[in-house]
């Protein structure tokens, strides 16, 4: 967990202020986090214009930690992956 970071939206023209980003990096931390009390605010790459996961005074879980693969079925092709996956790391 860090306390009081600045985050910035993709293009770097808005940011935020926020109390606390926490950072998982496996589920049961995932759901430690998010079963507090206290709100959260969900943001996965970070690659979004409108900075729409974070406002100021906020919480913020940030889900790129979370990057597993999970199940790989090849008879069916589908892969069952945790939200912090990079589409580029799949296709390398």
């Amino acid at each position: 967990m860090s306390r009081a970071q600045r985050i910035h939206s993709f293009d770097g023209t808005e940011w935020a202020e926020v109390d606390e980003i926490v950072e998982p990096d496996r589920r049961s931390a995932l759901l430690a986090a998010m079963g507090d009390d206290i709100g959260l605010s969900v943001r996965g790459a970070g690659l979004n214009y409108a900075l729409a996961s974070a406002g100021d005074a906020t919480r913020v879980l940030s889900t790129r930690h979370l990057d597993r693969l999970l199940h790989l079925d090849t008879e069916r092709r589908l892969l069952t992956l945790e939200p912090g996956v990079e589409v580029g790391t799949l296709v390398e």
